[in-house]
């Protein structure tokens, strides 16, 4: 996604900052490059102002890599947490541009933040399916191994269905429990076993 330049950017601010002092620069030194403004009491002035438009850049420099540096720092521990299995960790940035009246989606570092933790909350939603899940799933093989553990040891079908309705049941949290088969062609159900009933 390419970058766009807005109004309020951190971006267009760094590059004014940078810009605009090297402009000045260049002027004050185009005029100190007169002989006769040497002896003019406006020398001392335009030296301090050359003076402070070198040390523009610096200072807005450090000021910008402040604003950047922290917050996607603070990015980076919390995507190191999230990896290390923190699912659902959110963070909150400041980068400084609340006092300067700054709008939601201007600023590419919160819209990140945002990403991150949206990302973050679906990473966990995510990983709590999947445990109820694998919980399901362990319940389901639980139960089918007692089936076939109970089918081991009897050839006797009613005898079958009430031990497996006895192990079943506590199993799923039920009370009772009945197993019916269909008796031939004409389809009636006939009661087998019953437990708990």
């Amino acid at each position: 996604m390419p970058f766009k330049f807005h109004r309020g950017g951190l971006r267009l601010k760094v590059l004014a900052g940078f810009f605009i002092p090297l402009a000045i620069i260049c002027t004050l030194l185009i005029i100190l490059s007169s002989v006769a403004l040497r002896q003019s009491p406006l020398y001392r002035l335009i030296l301090v102002l050359l003076g402070a438009a070198l040390a523009a850049p610096p200072v807005i420099g450090m000021l910008a890599l402040k604003r950047v540096v922290r917050p996607l720092a603070e990015l980076s521990q919390a995507a190191q947490q999230v990896a290390q299995g923190k699912y659902g960790l959110t963070v909150q940035l400041d980068t400084g541009q609340a006092a300067e009246g700054h709008h939601p989606g201007e600023d590419e570092i919160i819209d990140l933040a945002n990403q991150f933790n949206h990302m973050s909350l679906q990473l966990e939603k995510a990983h709590a399916d999947l445990q109820q899940a694998a919980a399901a799933r362990a319940c389901e093989l639980e139960v089918l191994q007692t089936v076939a553990n109970v089918v081991s040891r009897s050839l006797d079908l009613d005898e079958i269905l009430d031990a497996v309705l006895g192990e079943i049941l506590p199993r799923l949290d039920m009370d009772g429990g009945a197993s019916a088969l269909g008796a031939g062609a004409e389809g009636a159900l006939r009661l087998r076993a019953t437990h708990g009933c």
